[in-house]
């Protein structure tokens, strides 16, 4: 449709351009012109200044979109790092059930606290509604604490990890709306 109208004001104004030089020549040659040709040559170059007016516009219009889709998709990239780093986080939960991952939790819930940090900071600086939509975990308690590394084993995450764990997935869910729709909030 806009290249449409493109055309048109490209042939309309090609035409208006002709007519206005055709009588700006008869006005300054010296022919002999009736007065309605006057009238005739301020509407030409109205008539032009519109064309140009809203070409102009346009291409404005189109130059914004260009830097906010690019703007959009630099903030989605950053988020998808971000995104995928909280699912290998989210993936090396350990397991309270063995003394050796027990002592693992502090470490993962250190990295967990880094990485909301690190993607509040992120957000912070882009948009307050997606750093909001982020941050708001309702119904973690909800979330099933059960990993299931393999179809043939499973866990449930237990302790003080657990609470870490569910906010945890309710941020990434969080996260993937922000990512599948950053128009709504970049």
């Amino acid at each position: 449709m806009s290249r449409r109208r493109r055309v048109f004001h490209v042939v309309a104004g090609g035409f208006v351009l002709i007519d206005l030089l055709r009588r700006l020549r008869d006005i300054l040659f010296g022919v002999d012109v009736p007065r309605i040709d006057y009238w005739l040559l301020i509407v030409d170059v109205l008539v032009l200044l519109a064309i140009l007016y809203f070409e102009g516009l346009a291409e404005f219009r189109h130059r914004a979109d260009i830097r906010r889709r690019a703007f959009i998709d630099q903030k989605v990239l950053g988020l998808s790092a971000l995104w995928d780093k909280g699912q290998r986080i989210r993936a090396i939960v350990p397991s309270s059930v063995t003394i050796t991952e027990r002592e693992k939790v502090p470490q993962w819930i250190a990295e967990v606290e880094s990485w909301i940090k690190e993607t509040e900071s992120f957000l912070d600086g882009s948009s307050s509604r997606a750093l909001k939509s982020f941050m708001c975990v309702t119904d973690a308690a909800k979330i099933n604490p059960w990993v299931n590394d393999s179809p043939a084993a499973g866990f449930f995450v237990r302790g003080e990890a657990q609470a870490v764990y569910q906010r945890m997935i309710v941020q990434l869910g969080n996260l993937r709306r922000i990512i599948e729709r950053p128009e709504a909030y970049f």
